[in-house]
């Protein structure tokens, strides 16, 4: 009976020891590093690429033109009714297009020549009820 005890006394006391987690990593040139999960980190701005994620944007090529998305529906009539709302309540005219890849039908704004200008407009557009999702995007 005693070496049954013993027997699972040790069992356990691996088992503790080879299932605990520690804060720290090792890593392959012997420097430690503190390990860290994606959930604890801050949040990110959607419009910037977090490093080491990769996009489908070349680095080499220059991206032409940023277009604001405010909107992608699974009807015209809706989409319709988004561009209508973004011309009375921004008095902007926009385009509506239909994305065969996502099988909606998509509103933007015309196209930005920078960055900032999009990122302005998209920051004004945070601000309404109505347009609080729009987001960036970026076409070569």
């Amino acid at each position: 009976m005693r070496k049954i005890f013993l027997l699972l006394a040790s069992f356990s006391f691996f088992l503790m020891i080879g299932c605990s987690s520690t804060t720290e990593q090792t890593k392959d040139d012997g420097e430690i590093q503190k390990e860290e999960y994606i959930f604890d980190s801050s949040a990110v701005d959607s419009t910037v690429n977090p490093v080491g994620v990769k996009t489908d944007i070349p680095v080499s090529e220059p991206v032409k033109k940023f277009v604001v998305q405010i909107g992608a529906f699974t009807t015209k009539e809706r989409a319709d009714e988004c561009a209508a709302l973004a011309k009375k309540k921004l008095s902007k005219e926009s385009i509506i297009s239909f994305s065969e890849e996502f099988k909606l039908y998509v509103v933007q704004l015309p196209p930005f020549a920078t960055k900032a200008d999009a990122e302005s407009v998209k920051k004004e557009l945070w601000k309404t009820k109505d347009f609080k999702d729009a987001f960036i995007i970026a076409n070569p």
